[in-house]
């Protein structure tokens, strides 16, 4: 396997962590930001062939939402 390109790689910033913090619906903030990540993603399909998402486990938070 061979890394993609830096404009494939994307990290969710510091300020996710906040917007936990701050949410009554942290999983939907993770959830927003994952979709955007991948919207823009999908425009760069061409450039790869396997999508790694790594969640921390400090985002547990995220993970988890109300019906």
């Amino acid at each position: 396997m061979e890394a993609a390109r830096k404009e494939c790689r994307i990290e969710l910033d510091r300020e996710l962590e906040a917007e936990f913090k701050d949410s009554s619906q942290p999983h939907i903030v993770l959830a927003d930001h994952l979709v955007r990540s991948i919207q823009h993603l999908q425009l760069l399909r061409h450039e790869f062939e396997v999508l790694f998402i790594y969640l921390p486990r400090r985002w547990n938070p995220g993970f988890v939402g109300g019906s």
